[in-house]
């Protein structure tokens, strides 16, 4: 029963993967080819890869659903020429906390990504101050809508010119502590990922 689990699985996996390369143009897969050798790189070599962690900071625009997509993309073209591949852990970052629109965006890149039933992909969220696992139907906790409305209010009477200064601080400073929260786990990541632009990521 298993071995013919692991093969529909195998199947599964790789019509996955023919439906995202057809969807990639020829810059985009050459793109993907030398991802995956910098991670080769990044591994120690071929040999290593199957030790090796991503950790992903999954946003809500395009540009992290694309990031995810080449990343699964590579984990599964590693998977098919070799017997082991990276292991991918997703963490979804909202803030202040994710609406339900926004979970089930998430989880429906995640099943036409095939990634909740990977047991090399590790999905997780912010919830508050705890890294939890990702879930559609996760409650919004109420006292984090009141921090980040008191927040608000603060800043408004702070600044009167410009709050979305001061407002653009503190996404940052919650998206760092989210990051350093995700980074104290039991196996912390070898390899942070993030479809951030390089200016904010600066800032």
């Amino acid at each position: 029963m298993t071995a013919i689990h692991d093969q529909a699985m195998h199947y599964i996996y790789q019509q996955v993967l023919e439906r995202l390369l057809s969807h990639m143009s020829q810059a985009q897969r050459a793109s993907l080819q030398l991802l995956i050798q910098r991670l080769l790189v990044a591994a120690g070599g071929p040999e290593y890869i199957g030790t090796c962690r991503l950790l992903v900071l999954q946003g809500n625009d395009r540009r992290s659903a694309r990031l995810l997509a080449m990343l699964r993309a590579a984990q599964l073209s590693i998977a098919l020429r070799a017997p082991v591949t990276f292991q991918l852990r997703v963490l979804v970052v909202s803030l202040p906390v994710a609406d339900s629109a926004t979970l089930e965006c998430h989880e429906r890149s995640f099943n036409a990504l095939f990634l909740q039933d990977d047991p090399r992909v590790q999905l997780q969220m912010i919830k508050g101050r705890e890294v939890v696992p990702f879930s559609r139907h996760a409650p919004a906790a109420p006292d984090n809508w009141l921090l980040a409305r008191d927040a608000m209010l603060m800043f408004g009477h702070l600044v009167d010119a410009s709050p979305e200064a001061l407002l653009g601080s503190r996404l940052h400073l919650e998206l760092a502590a989210a990051v350093g929260f995700a980074l104290q786990a039991h196996s912390p990541a070898d390899v942070l990922i993030t479809a951030i632009p390089a200016c904010q990521r600066r800032r």
